[in-house]
């Protein structure tokens, strides 16, 4: 199954390896009756002290808006994934239209709150045909062997959420 970018199981991948186990009882505390966060936390390098996080919203809020009326991400703006290169945020973002196709889009910020969306958005779009012909988003990207690497969920058809499946698209610049 597919729980979104970055985490995918299969009922042998669970059942034999360790690290799965130890990171699904970590995140469900419920499946082996006991919490291993602690146990993760000092395998990570983290001081227990530091957590839980208190996060506090920033005032101004938000920091990106739907499109307006009629724009491919007129109905909804979710899933933010932020990196930073070469001094510039870079949001990558998943935007829905009002007939719920679901593309991935990019805005960019010299502070890392106020955000300028890219004037050639959507950067991944669904095309209508294969597993990613209805929705393209969620996108988790980096930098690897001389490419941007975008991980991201798709559909072939309506789908509320994420999508079943992960596809990968790259781009040189």
């Amino acid at each position: 199954g597919v729980l979104g970018p970055g985490i995918m199981y299969t009922a042998n991948a669970v059942a034999t390896s360790a690290a799965a186990i130890l990171l699904m009882a970590a995140i469900s505390p419920v499946l082996l009756g006991i919490s291993l966060l602690p146990l993760l936390l000092t395998a990570c390098r983290q001081e227990p002290s530091l957590l839980p996080l208190e996060f506090n919203a920033y005032k101004p809020n938000p920091v990106l808006s739907t499109g307006e009326p009629g724009s491919w991400d007129d109905y909804f703006v979710i899933q933010p994934y932020v990196i930073r290169y070469d001094s510039t945020f870079y949001m990558f973002y998943a935007g829905s239209n009002s007939y719920g196709v679901t593309s991935a889009g990019l805005a960019s910020s010299p502070d890392g709150i106020h955000f300028t969306k890219f004037a050639g958005n959507p950067v991944l779009a669904p095309d209508g045909t294969g597993f990613d012909a209805y929705s393209a988003g969620g996108a988790v990207v980096l930098w690897q062997d001389s490419v941007w690497a975008m991980y991201y969920n798709g559909s072939e058809t309506v789908w509320w959420g994420p999508g079943p499946y992960i596809g990968r698209a790259t781009a040189k610049n």
